[in-house]
């Protein structure tokens, strides 16, 4: 573990600073400023195709195909990407029901 640690060092440390900045940044502004500063960088079309394709990654088709893709070279890594791709859509739902009362930027912006 040592080793781990030793060989390793640079990434935890940027890693650290970036948590640190990300918790500043989130203790500092409220959400309301976040998402306006966010959406400052919508009209960019770099960014904005991007974002076209990039957000069906995360879709239950691509999974899917993902799953059965690496199932043809190993089943059982083809099973763990389902069972993965199962359990986060499940803890998603859960999380998504807990809370219902939060208002969601499309609500708050209209």
């Amino acid at each position: 573990m040592k080793d781990f640690l030793k060989n390793n060092w640079l990434f935890y440390l940027g890693y650290f600073f970036l948590v640190f900045w990300v918790v500043y940044y989130l203790c500092s502004y409220n959400k309301i400023d976040i998402h306006l500063k966010v959406n400052t960088l919508v009209g960019n079309p770099v960014i904005d195709n991007f974002y076209k394709y990039f957000t069906h990654l995360g879709d239950g088709v691509f999974a899917l195909l993902l799953a059965l893709f690496i199932a043809l070279y190993n089943v059982r890594s083809g099973l763990y990407i389902l069972l993965s791709y199962a359990v986060s859509g499940g803890i998603s739902a859960v999380l998504k029901s807990c809370f219902t009362g939060m208002n969601r930027p499309h609500l708050i912006f209209d």
